[in-house]
């Protein structure tokens, strides 16, 4: 019954990840910079999770370092968001993606 509700968290804490990571991008004060990281990273983001840490990853790795890659890009998101000037959606945010990973764990969700 609480796995539909977390895994959608979850979901939606990926997006935040990602939307984080371009907003941040887009912020840089170089314009060709700010382009190559604000379309880059989140772009390389959705690679790396949908070939390593996706529910059904191409690649299988352990659990243990799949929820620490985890653990790194919710931490480089949220600190993200602390240099926009958002902490409450940083806190917010880090929240949220230590309840998912913790669920992930706790009950295997994936």
């Amino acid at each position: 019954m609480i796995k539909y509700p977390s895994l959608l968290l979850a979901f939606l804490v990926e997006l935040a990840m990602l939307a984080a990571l371009a907003s941040w991008g887009f912020s840089l004060d170089d314009t060709w910079l700010k382009f190559l990281v604000g379309i880059g990273a989140p772009m390389l983001v959705i690679v790396v999770w949908g070939r390593w840490l996706s529910p059904q990853p191409k690649v299988h790795i352990p659990t243990v370092w799949r929820s620490f890659s985890k653990l790194v890009l919710y931490s480089v998101a949220t600190l993200a968001l602390f240099d926009l000037d958002r902490q409450g959606l940083a806190y917010l945010f880090g929240v949220a993606a230590t309840y998912s990973l913790i669920y992930e764990l706790a009950f295997q969700a994936d």
